[in-house]
């Protein structure tokens, strides 16, 4: 079974250049569609000398739609949805497809990450809940809540198995499938949106899975919080709040004090900082300190600027 493969990107450099080679590495994936949110780097000049790649310049456009238009072009029916930041095993590619030809209803399977030491990465999961949002917010709620969610599969060394949830940086979708769904919603930006596209799978009676035998390197956070760590935080609370909203039309309300009061507290907690680093002669940690207190204040109420 071919695969296209498809990837956006914006000033992927050298991580794209990763990307593409290990692709290369693969007999089964014959179509590369690199999507370029408006690059000032010379990758997609260099992503569009290479043999099978197509670049589509796309620039000021958000992730999600750059995956829904690269999946539209995409000409296999196995589509690999793959982030710049994700190195495909040789073989990983062929038994993702495999799983697709042979589960009619499995809509997308994921791979089996790990980091690039080797250890493992979250592979699967459960989507997130209001419940469960709610309880991370609270005071030791990241502790609860590993008690309270649903018990997920642990890893395996070979098989496939069905899931509720998993990451899209590196799983094959089914064309047919995600143009049914509507692909991603575009309203997100970077987070929750793949929370949100296996609930609609699931409720439309598709199935997901993780097939264990298929890796990939996810390096992670290249785009995001490692560099933009500000701009990451607000957009990630936006994002979930649009989610708990989308799903919870009414009951979402419920988060917001739980919230609000926890980011209240984190706010104050960042200026205290900042005025012992001043204190300090610590002009660099104090700035920082500063810019973590206004995100904070920024974000505690953010459901003003959210619509649906």
């Amino acid at each position: 079974m071919s695969v296209s493969a498809v990837i956006p990107t914006f000033n992927g450099g050298s991580l794209l250049e990763r990307c593409l080679d290990a692709l290369a590495a693969a007999p089964e994936v014959d179509d590369v569609v690199v999507l370029d949110g408006g690059s000032t780097d010379d990758s997609p000049e260099r992503a569009a000398a290479r043999e099978r790649v197509r670049v589509l310049a796309l620039p000021g456009t958000s992730v999600q739609s750059r995956i829904n238009r690269g999946v539209a072009e995409a000409r296999n029916e196995a589509v690999l949805l793959l982030n710049d930041d994700a190195f495909v095993d040789p073989r990983t590619p062929g038994l993702l497809a495999a799983v697709l030809e042979e589960r009619p209803r499995v809509a997308a399977v994921g791979a089996a990450l790990r980091w690039e030491d080797g250890s493992a990465q979250r592979s699967v999961g459960s989507y997130r809940t209001l419940w469960s949002e709610t309880v991370v917010a609270l005071p030791a709620g990241r502790i609860l809540v590993r008690f309270l969610r649903p018990a997920v599969p642990s890893r395996k060394p070979t098989g496939t198995e069905r899931v509720t949830w998993l990451p899209l940086c590196c799983a094959a979708v089914r064309r047919t499938a995600f143009l049914e769904l509507g692909g991603f919603d575009e309203r997100y930006s970077f987070y929750y949106d793949d929370h949100d596209f296996c609930r609609r799978a699931v409720g439309a009676e598709w199935e997901l899975a993780v097939r264990w035998d298929a890796g990939a390197v996810h390096v992670g956070g290249g785009g995001t919080s490692a560099k933009e760590p500000y701009s990451w935080f607000g957009r990630y609370q936006e994002n979930r709040l649009r989610y708990l909203r989308r799903w919870n039309p009414r009951a979402w309300r419920v988060f917001v004090p739980v919230w609000a009061a926890r980011a209240l507290v984190h706010a104050l907690a960042w200026h205290v900082r900042a005025v012992i680093r001043a204190r300090r002669s610590d002009a660099d940690g104090a700035r920082a300190a500063r810019e973590w207190a206004h995100t904070f204040w920024r974000v505690a109420l953010p459901f003003r600027g959210i619509r649906d």
